[in-house]
């Protein structure tokens, strides 16, 4: 379900979140099945599979593990993928500690929740419905769930705000990687990083975006209050 402006507005904040090293731990699932997509094309990728390479759309990971490779044994390592991780490696996504009860607590302030992700719609419902998160999030919107198709998270949130009518300065976008930084500040919206995911950076931000150590809805809410400097 996608929730109209004037329904967002009733609202009055907006968090938005990544899915993937932010909401949940999805690394054994993904990871397990690259490995059984790479073995069953016979191509050996180019380095050690890690939590450090989630985060990008599946085909961004495949084509920087084995770089070179023909398009057409590309795009069958890709499907190879999509069929193992949407019929079984999605079940092993589970959230961090503390997340249900952020969720929680954010929607009894009057929050409303949406997701914008790189993971593609299927296995992304498939997770939301699994953990029992349907009635948390108002908007989910993924590379394949908007038309035309868009692979770049900034495009995404944009689409988010205008579609709803909701203004950047009632948003924050929590992410774990400098592409979702990028993806608020271009859209005008504070950002939270979540330090317990995927990333091996540690960000020096030149902005007002912060750093969350745990799951946090007090330090989520005043960041809402306090407008991002551009």
């Amino acid at each position: 379900m996608n929730l109209s402006g004037s329904q967002f507005k009733r609202l009055e904040r907006v968090v938005i979140f990544d899915l993937d090293g932010t909401l949940i731990d999805s690394s054994a699932g993904i990871l397990s099945s690259l490995e059984h997509a790479f073995s069953a094309n016979g191509v050996s990728p180019t380095d050690v599979l890690s939590n450090f390479m989630i985060g990008p759309p599946v085909c961004e990971i495949v084509e920087s593990l084995s770089p070179g490779i023909d398009a057409a044994t590309k795009n069958s390592v890709i499907e190879y993928f999509k069929r193992r991780y949407d019929s079984s490696g999605y079940l092993q996504s589970v959230p961090y500690d503390g997340i249900d009860q952020m969720l929680t607590q954010l929607l009894d302030s009057g929050t409303c929740l949406a997701i914008v992700t790189n993971k593609r719609e299927r296995p992304t419902k498939l997770i939301v419905n699994r953990l029992g998160w349907n009635n948390y999030f108002s908007n989910i919107y993924c590379p394949d769930s908007v038309q035309p198709s868009s692979p770049c998270k900034a495009a995404l949130i944009k689409q988010l705000l205008r579609d709803a009518e909701v203004h950047p300065l009632r948003c924050v976008y929590i992410g774990d990687r400098m592409e979702d930084w990028h993806s608020a500040r271009v859209n005008g919206i504070r950002f939270g990083w979540a330090k317990w995911g995927y990333s091996n950076q540690m960000p020096d931000f030149d902005d007002d975006s912060f750093i969350l150590t745990a799951p946090d809805k007090k330090m989520i809410l005043a960041a809402i209050e306090n407008p991002p400097r551009l």
